[in-house]
């Protein structure tokens, strides 16, 4: 799937913190890319919000590891 993606010295990934562990971290940060994983408490959500993945969530998600960096 990384490849699809580009060269994996060019993507950033974030992604939220489950029952996958850090076994996707190491194998996608062994591939070269750049690998976040970020805490679901730290997600940002206006109040009254249900968190759906849709492509608003991975936009603000995005935004969120923008701005931390």
């Amino acid at each position: 799937m990384v490849r699809k993606l580009g060269p994996a010295a060019q993507l950033r990934i974030c992604y939220e913190a489950g029952p996958c562990g850090y076994v996707l971290y190491w194998q996608l940060t062994e591939l070269g890319a750049v690998c976040e994983v970020v805490a679901p408490t730290l997600v940002p959500v206006r109040a009254g919000d249900r968190v759906k993945l849709t492509g608003a969530t991975q936009r603000s998600w995005r935004a969120a590891t923008a701005a931390a960096t």
